[in-house]
């Protein structure tokens, strides 16, 4: 028998969520989904944004000396098969 646990922030948000309502509900609020958990994202800084910037430059160049494709910087929601843990660091 699976529980509901939760965790705090500005409102309560049950930490165990099926797909589909992580979809409806969390997945445009900076929450990561794992294993039917819910993971709030920590707030982008300026050296997480430095680096994304830098790396976005270096591809749109390449792209552009290779003759093809397009960089866009967006976030995205996506689902991973297979995953057995997640490395934090």
């Amino acid at each position: 028998m699976q529980t509901e646990q939760f965790i705090s922030n500005e409102t309560t948000t049950p930490q165990y969520v099926s797909w589909e309502e992580y979809m409806d509900k969390y997945a445009d609020d900076r929450y990561e989904w794992v294993e039917g958990n819910l993971i709030p994202m920590t707030p982008v800084n300026i050296r997480h944004n430095d680096i994304a910037q830098f790396l976005e430059d270096i591809l749109t160049a390449y792209c552009a000396l290779a003759g093809g494709g397009k960089v866009l910087r967006e976030e995205i929601v996506m689902k991973l098969e297979n995953i057995s843990s997640r490395e934090t660091y």
